[in-house]
């Protein structure tokens, strides 16, 4: 694992347009592919900012073995986490019971969203 400070977003974006705009459109926002539409991976209809995939490494896990949609696995696990990181840098909605989360426990250094306490 790259350490979350390491990461580049910059990087992460380059693999976006190389890898995963066709599906998911220069916006994130999903395009159309016959009936379907790929999800949004930012804005206001995407996952909240307390989901799992809001944490990097999560994120990279789930694009490592199923993007992209024709050809899982073709990313590296260094490339998932760069993209990761890009995806995670983006808005997206908040989760409204964001502070009665890791009360006890401690913070995930991959979950972006949450205040270092």
């Amino acid at each position: 694992m790259i350490p979350i400070e390491k990461l580049d977003p910059q990087k992460g974006e380059a693999l976006f347009k190389e890898h995963c705009a066709n599906c998911h459109g220069d916006s994130g926002q999903g395009v159309a592919i016959g009936d379907k539409k790929a999800g949004p991976l930012w804005g206001p209809d995407s996952w909240n900012d307390g989901a799992g995939a809001a944490r990097v490494y999560t994120l990279a896990g789930i694009i490592r073995y199923s993007m992209p949609y024709m050809c899982p696995g073709r990313l590296t696990n260094e490339e998932t986490q760069e993209l990761a990181a890009f995806i995670d840098s983006k808005p997206r909605p908040l989760y409204p019971f964001k502070q009665q989360d890791y009360q006890t426990e401690k913070l995930p250094v991959d979950s972006v969203y949450y205040s270092k306490h």
